[in-house]
């Protein structure tokens, strides 16, 4: 009897596993290993660094941060970090690998699983080897920028898991998926909505009870009610994130994001061949518009939209031979490889270019001037040193940000409205004209960077 479109025939080998690999197979091996090529390169995230202090400070101190523990301008107001778990995660790697030599492996890891679940998706709804080893690719391109070691690289994994989830009668982990969702980061509540349309979409009663249970367990992390006035908090400072660009919107003409441009063309496909009903636009449509909200948008929303692209090669039209088996053997086999691999090989990354790193022992433990790339190294670097500034735009505000970049322009001394005693920016920041103008003398410069002090 011929398989149902869309579920897999049933294998007719009893053969182990590693003896039914075949070449096609072989082809997933392709996407899954390329972020090889990406995770050696600098840390260049000074909001990943930030994280990795924040650990070991909830560490030392056994509780998670309720106030600002970091800058001198914010010093104690009330602030919760939404991501304690991942950042208890980054210290209990730290105390295994010093001076952040994990980084590597984690990076890898977990984006060998973000293009694992997304091929897995694809091929359950293709069929094809080529299909899918093709989502893969376009998985790895789009998500090549998005692969920092962030605690938003653990949210974009759960997503995918999410998906492949819902597509299955026994959605029980949903609840202990969004459980820790909600304490590694904020996004829970995309992982919550996507459940809530699904259940419109499907129907399906118990992904609606599902959601209700998951949003109460959300409730229940360290932060307990309280990751609800951080989302909110966060939504408030939206005029913040005005002044970062991953939040700006999305320029599609850019050959990094032409995967999600081809991702919208086959869903097009996709409705024109009527592969799409019009209760999979309950789906669509929402994250296709989250998508064109932010450049942070774009990857989560390809997750969510690539097996409804999948629909242009319905698996009706696909030439699977019962042999071929599945995909998942050879993703766990390269998953396994991969871990090993990286262990041995991992070694110490080096700090991009981006951080002062050539003059941060010149610094003096007083106030500092700085920007918030800048802001959050130093919070990793110099635990003395309390920052100006990072990109906690929650914690700062949008008027701090302003206030930030009237200084930068020279329309405001923000060194004597903060009693600020000494300066470090890149060479052609305008903080370096500013006060070299008013006669600061220059203590140090290397690596693109200046230090003036308070003559």
């Amino acid at each position: 009897m011929a398989a149902a479109a869309g579920t897999a025939p049933a294998v007719v080998s009893g053969r182990p596993w590693w003896r039914r690999l075949t070449i096609r197979q072989l082809w997933f091996l392709v996407p899954v290993l390329a972020p090889i090529a990406t995770v050696a390169g600098p840390i260049e995230d000074g909001s990943f660094l930030w994280h990795v202090r924040a650990g070991q400070v909830q560490s030392a101190a056994g509780e998670v941060l309720r106030s600002d523990p970091f800058s001198f301008t914010r010093a104690g107001e009330a602030w919760r970090t939404q991501s304690w778990l991942m950042e208890l995660f980054y210290n209990a790697l730290d105390a295994l690998w010093s001076d952040l030599a994990w980084v590597a492996m984690f990076r890898l890891v977990v984006a060998g699983v973000i293009i694992a679940a997304v091929m897995i998706a694809v091929y359950r709804v293709t069929g094809s080897h080529v299909v899918t080893v093709l989502g893969g690719i376009l998985t790895f391109w789009l998500g090549a920028a998005y692969f920092v070691p962030r605690p938003v690289i653990g949210s974009s994994a759960l997503l995918a898991i999410l998906v492949l989830t819902l597509h299955r009668r026994r959605s029980w982990a949903i609840v202990p998926l969004l459980w820790v969702w909600a304490a590694i980061h904020g996004s829970f509540v995309l992982g919550l909505g996507l459940v809530v349309l699904e259940a419109v979409r499907t129907r399906r009663r118990d992904l609606g009870e599902l959601a209700v249970v998951g949003a109460v367990a959300a409730s229940l992390t360290a932060h307990g009610l309280e990751v609800w006035t951080i989302l909110f908090g966060f939504l408030d400072n939206r005029e913040a994130l005005e002044f970062i660009s991953e939040w700006a919107r999305p320029d599609l003409t850019r050959p990094e994001l032409w995967p999600f441009a081809m991702v919208l063309v086959a869903i097009g496909v996709a409705a024109y061949r009527g592969g799409l009903t019009p209760r999979d636009l309950v789906v669509v449509v929402p994250f296709i518009l989250f998508g064109f909200s932010s450049l942070r948008a774009v990857f989560p929303a390809f997750v969510v939209l690539m097996p409804y692209a999948a629909q242009a090669v319905s698996a009706q039209r696909s030439k699977r031979r019962p042999g071929d088996g599945s995909p998942v053997p050879a993703v766990i086999g390269v998953a396994l490889t991969v871990a090993v691999v990286t262990v041995v090989a991992v070694a110490p990354p080096r700090l991009g270019d981006k951080f002062p790193v050539a003059l941060v022992a010149e610094l003096e433990a007083e106030r500092l001037l700085h920007d918030e790339v800048t802001g959050g190294y130093l919070i990793y670097a110099r635990d003395d040193l309390p920052v100006f500034i990072d990109d906690r735009a929650e914690l700062y505000g949008p008027e701090f940000f302003a206030e930030f970049l009237a200084g930068e322009a020279g329309e405001l001394d923000l060194a004597s409205r903060y009693d600020i005693d000494q300066v470090l920016a890149e060479n052609d920041s305008g903080f370096v004209e500013l006060y070299r103008g008013q006669g600061w003398p220059i203590v140090a410069e290397g690596g693109g960077f200046t230090l003036l002090r308070r003559p």
